[in-house]
C-alpha cells in the first residue's frame, strides 16, 4: 500500500478519520510537529500513515504526486468550523492554557477566529488559511487520484462514507470485516455528537449546522470577505465536486437573505417543477398572481416580495423588470428550455387543453383537432387570429430567452436549463442550492429526487386539484417525433426575427443545447461535461 497522507483543517474531525483510517489500515499514524504540520515548501513524511494539515498547493501538490502517495482530504463546512474553534480556544480545550478566547465577548472571539489576530502570545491564522486549504484540496482533486471526504457526509451516511472509504485504501475486508468498520464509524459518531450535547470537551464539539444562531450577520459579512480575499474558487469548486456544504450557509440564515427571491420561467419550461424544488430548498411559498392581472410580462408592477415567500412568475426581463430587480437587490433564478422542445410543449397545451379540468381551460382542442396536427403546429409558432384561437406565435418566447440570456451577462443570477434539469437534476439541484448559499444534506437531496418526479407530481396534482394532465412527458428531445422539416425552418426564422442574439449567447454563456436540435442528451451525454459549461455561464453572469 502507498504511504496515506491524511490533512485536514483544525477542528474539522480530523482524529476521528485518523481512528478509523487507523483501524481499517493496521497502521499507526505519525504526526509531524507543528512546523512541518503546516509547512509547505519543506513538508516531509515518515511512515506509512502521515495525518498533517498541509495545503496541497504549488510545490507541496507537485512531491505529492511524484511520490505517489495516497492523499486523503477531510473537508468541513467553513461556518462550524468557526464556531467549534472558537469553542475550543474559550472553554472547549481540556487543557486550560489553550483557552485564550476565554475572557472575550463571543462576537470578538468569532471576529478574531475569522479574521486571525494575536491574543495572549497565541497567533490565530484566520479562517483564510483554512479556506485557502480546502479550496487547494479540492483543485488537486480535480486532477490528481485522492478522496475527499466531507465531515457533513460522514455525519449524514457513515456507513456508506467507511465502505467507499475502505475501497479507496483498497483493502480487501469481507463484508462482516466492513459492517464492523460501518458500526464502529457510527458509534464514535453518536458517541461525539452525544458528549458534545452535553458540553463535554472530548470531542471538542463537532455537531453539524451549529453555526445556525451563534454566527450573526456580520460574521457571515467577515466569512464573505475572507473567501473573496483568500479562497474565491473555493464555492464554485464545491459544487462542481459535490462539496457545496463547505459555504452554505445555514437554512435560516438563507431564508432571511432570500427575502427577494425572484424566479421567472418561460411558458411550458417547467414551471411546476422548479416551484417545488425552490419551495422544498428553501422553505419558502411561492407568491401566486391571480389571472385577473393579466399576461404583461414586461411590466413590473405585479412583482411583489412577501415575507417566507418567493415570486414566480413569467416576465420577462425588460428594462423596467431589469430595474425593478436591481433596485431590490433581487436574487433571480431563470428557467429556459430547448426551443424544439418548448415549441412541442405549448403546442399540446393547447391540443390537449391540459388545464381544462381545473377551470383553466382555453377551449382550443376542438379546434387544433379540426386542423390536424401540422397545421395546429405552426399556428402556434406563426401565430394566428380566429374566433376560435388567438395567438401571438413563437417568437415572444424566442426572445424572451434571449433577453434572459442578455441580463445573465449583466446582473448576477442562476440559469437553469430544463433539460439538464431532468436529466441531470442532482447536479442541478446541488448547483441551485449553492447558488442560494443553502446547506443541503444528502437524504434531502434523495427526497427531492423523488417527490419531484413526474410521477410523483402526477399523483400530488391529482390529490389536489383532481388531474394530473397538466404534466405531458416533459423529456428531453422528444420534439424530434413531432416536429417536420419545415417546422424546423419556421423555427429557424423565427430566431433570425425575434432573437437574432440568440444564438451568440448561447455559445457564449454555455448554452448551446438550448438551440440545438439534437439536445442536452445527444450534445453532452455526459453530466460533467454539462457541469463544465454551467461554470462558464457562472462566469458570464459575474
Amino acid at each position: 500500500m502507498n504511504s496515506i497522507v491524511l490533512s485536514s483543517p483544525v477542528l474539522s474531525g480530523g482524529n476521528l478519520i485518523r481512528i478509523l483510517i487507523s483501524e481499517i489500515t493496521g497502521l499507526e499514524p505519525h504526526i509531524p510537529p507543528p512546523p512541518q504540520k503546516y509547512t509547505d515548501e519543506n513538508w516531509h513524511f515518515d511512515g506509512e500513515f502521515v495525518t498533517t494539515e498541509i495545503t496541497p498547493g504549488g510545490k507541496l501538490a507537485e512531491r505529492l504526486r511524484s511520490e505517489n502517495v495516497r492523499p486523503i482530504f477531510l473537508v468541513r463546512s467553513l461556518f462550524d468550523l468557526v464556531v467549534d474553534q472558537y469553542r475550543y480556544y474559550a472553554s472547549g480545550s481540556p487543557n486550560p492554557q489553550n483557552h485564550h478566547l476565554k475572557d472575550l465577548p463571543p462576537d470578538d472571539g468569532l471576529a478574531i477566529i475569522i479574521n486571525g489576530g494575536d491574543i495572549r502570545a497565541h497567533n490565530f491564522p484566520g479562517l483564510g488559511v483554512w479556506a485557502r486549504q480546502q479550496q487547494e484540496m479540492l483543485r488537486f482533486a480535480m486532477e490528481n487520484p485522492c478522496y475527499v471526504l466531507s465531515y457533513e457526509k460522514l455525519l449524514g451516511d457513515p456507513r456508506g462514507q467507511i465502505i467507499t472509504l475502505a475501497r479507496y485504501l483498497d483493502v480487501n475486508a469481507t463484508m462482516t470485516k466492513r459492517e464492523e468498520w460501518a458500526t464502529m464509524c457510527t458509534s464514535l459518531l453518536k458517541e461525539k455528537t452525544t458528549l458534545s450535547l452535553q458540553g463535554s470537551s472530548r470531542f471538542r464539539y463537532g455537531l453539524s449546522g451549529c453555526s445556525d444562531g451563534i454566527l450573526k450577520e456580520m460574521h457571515y459579512r467577515m466569512v464573505d470577505r475572507i473567501l473573496e480575499k483568500y479562497a474565491p474558487d473555493l464555492g464554485g469548486i464545491g459544487a462542481e465536486l459535490g462539496f457545496h456544504e463547505i459555504t452554505a450557509k445555514p437554512p435560516r440564515v438563507v431564508r432571511e437573505k432570500l427575502d427577494r427571491l425572484f424566479v421567472a420561467t418561460i411558458f411550458k419550461s417547467g414551471t411546476k417543477l422548479l416551484e417545488l424544488i425552490v419551495e422544498r430548498l428553501t422553505g419558502l411559498s411561492p407568491t401566486y398572481l391571480g389571472m385577473e392581472v393579466g399576461s404583461d410580462y414586461e411590466d413590473p408592477t405585479p412583482i411583489r416580495f412577501e415575507k417566507n415567500e418567493f415570486f414566480i412568475w413569467h416576465n420577462v426581463p425588460s428594462p423596467a423588470v431589469k430595474a425593478r430587480l436591481r433596485k431590490e437587490c433581487a436574487k433571480p433564478i431563470f428557467l429556459i428550455r430547448n426551443i424544439y422542445d418548448l415549441a412541442v410543449a405549448q403546442y399540446f397545451h393547447f391540443a390537449k387543453d391540459v388545464d381544462k379540468e381545473i377551470g383553466h381551460g382555453t377551449k382550443t382542442a376542438s379546434y387544433f383537432t379540426s386542423i390536424g396536427q401540422d397545421e395546429g403546429i405552426s399556428s402556434v409558432l406563426c401565430g394566428t387570429r380566429s374566433e376560435k384561437f388567438t395567438w401571438h406565435g413563437f417568437g415572444y418566447y424566442l426572445r424572451q430567452t434571449q433577453e434572459i440570456l442578455k441580463f445573465a451577462k449583466e446582473y448576477p443570477c442562476h440559469i437553469i436549463l430544463f433539460d439538464r434539469l431532468v436529466m441531470f437534476k442532482k447536479t442541478e439541484i446541488l448547483e441551485l442550492a449553492a447558488f442560494l448559499d443553502i446547506r443541503i444534506e444528502e437524504h434531502v437531496v434523495d427526497e427531492l429526487l423523488e417527490t419531484s418526479s413526474l410521477e410523483a407530481m402526477r399523483k400530488a396534482r391529482t390529490k389536489h386539484v383532481g388531474s394530473g394532465n397538466h404534466f405531458r412527458k416533459g423529456q428531453p428531445g422528444s420534439h424530434i417525433n413531432v416536429l417536420k422539416e419545415h417546422h424546423y425552418h419556421m423555427i429557424n426564422h423565427l430566431v433570425h426575427e425575434y432573437a437574432p442574439l440568440l444564438p451568440g449567447l448561447c455559445h457564449e454563456l454555455g448554452f448551446g443545447d438550448l438551440i440545438d436540435p439534437r439536445g442536452t442528451k445527444e450534445r453532452y451525454p455526459s453530466e460533467r461535461g454539462v457541469s463544465h459549461l454551467t461554470d462558464q455561464a457562472k462566469l458570464a453572469s459575474r
